[in-house]
Formats: structure tokens, sequence, C-alpha cells
């Protein structure tokens, strides 16, 4: 950045690089892609060091579509939160129209791994049968009765892990014992014409996407008062 503007080079898969100019920056990405970043002038040292030491959790969401919502029934629970592989799990569909529906599974910290593990060895309809238990006891006996002990058919499923993801590096920033507490401020500041919003950087919200939101909002009035500030 100069006193005047900001420059943000990228360059492409295939090595192409490309240049945007603009007045200011609002930079969106994690923690964990930012410290990836080149900073001209460099950050503050307090605030590199905040962006280089924040932890993120893991987590994987897996999004099962059935051909019914066998854990749909009266007296039962339509959410669960679990210490199984499979993490918490609730109804993705609520008043949606149609048969089919969504069960939306998200294990978090070690239950994030092994849950992935799970999908990719042995697949959706296999990870659906481990639910069954979600119908509970008189719907388990009649369907023994019919002789259908299985959960309904999957007929879609997408699963993302987090901390797989290269644009990611994690689910969510947490703040653990290793955290310098008096370093939080850091990872909102702006940095002259360089501004930052995310989840991470929220007061009320970190972790959720309430926050993200709201680090936007704050980040664009930041832009506005530097803007009059400047004219």
């Amino acid at each position: 950045q100069t006193p005047g503007d900001v420059r943000v080079a990228t360059r492409d898969r295939r090595g192409r690089l490309a240049e945007l100019r603009a007045d200011y920056v609002i930079v969106t990405a994690p923690a964990t892609i930012v410290r990836r970043m080149q900073f001209e002038p460099a950050l503050p040292a307090e605030q590199q060091r905040a962006l280089e030491t924040l932890p993120y959790g893991c987590a994987t969401k897996t999004l099962l579509q059935c051909a019914r919502p066998f854990w749909r029934r009266p007296g039962r629970p339509w959410a669960y939160g679990t210490n199984l592989d499979v993490g918490a799990l609730w109804d993705g569909s609520e008043e949606q129209k149609g048969r089919a529906a969504i069960l939306v599974s998200l294990a978090g910290g070690s239950a994030s791994g092994a849950a992935r593990d799970l999908f990719q060895r042995e697949g959706a309809q296999p990870f659906v049968e481990r639910l069954r238990w979600m119908r509970g006891a008189a719907s388990s006996s009649s369907a023994s009765r019919s002789g259908s002990s299985h959960a309904p058919e999957v007929i879609a499923s997408s699963i993302t892990t987090w901390e797989d993801d290269p644009w990611a590096g994690g689910a969510y920033a947490y703040f653990s014992t290793d955290f310098d507490p008096s370093s939080r401020r850091w990872l909102s500041a702006p940095a002259g014409r360089v501004l930052f919003a995310g989840e991470h950087t929220s007061v009320e919200w970190q972790g959720y996407m309430n926050g993200a939101v709201t680090s936007g909002q704050r980040a664009a009035a930041e832009v506005i008062a530097l803007g009059l500030s400047d004219a």
C-alpha cells in the first residue's frame, strides 16, 4: 500500500500474475490464510503475531439427503448432541416441502477426522445406517417385524472437512490458553488502507456466521470513516 492507494497482486494456477488497484482493501480470509500473505509495508509486529498464533478448530460437516426423514417421529427430537464419531445431528430441512429431507452431521475436534474417515471408508449409506437409533425403540421394533431394519436410502450426500480445505485451514478460530488475550484486538485493527473482517475478528460472535456478518459491517464503516478523513 501507498499513502494514496492499495495494490493487490494475485497469481492463478498457471502462474499468471494479476494486479488490482483500489482505495482500500478489506481482507476477509481466515487468519490461516492471512498469515501466508505478504504485506508491503509489513503489518505491525503485534498484529502479525496475533495472526500467527491464532488456532483453528477441526470440523467435518456431512449432509445426507434421505428418501424420507426416518428421524421424524412423534415424541422424538430432531436434533442430538452425541459423543459418537458423527458428532451433533439435526434436521436440515425443517419446514421444507417434499418427502426427501437432509440430515446434518457436524463432528468437531477429534471427532472430525473420525467422521471423515468413516465416510470415506464406508460411504454415505453405511454412514446413515449407524443412525438407525434416531428412529426410536418403538419404530425399530415395528421395522424388525416388517423385515426392514435399514435406514432409508441416501439419494445424495456431501461432506466437508474444513481443516483439509486449503482456503480455510480450519472450521473456526478459538482462543486457547496459548493465545495472548491482549492480542485479540489486533485481529481487527486496520493497517492503514488495509482492513480486516471475518468471524475471527468479531468480539461478540467469534466462531459464528453472525460474527462474519457484523465484522463486515464494521469494516465497511471503517472504510467510510477513512474516506471521509481523506476527503
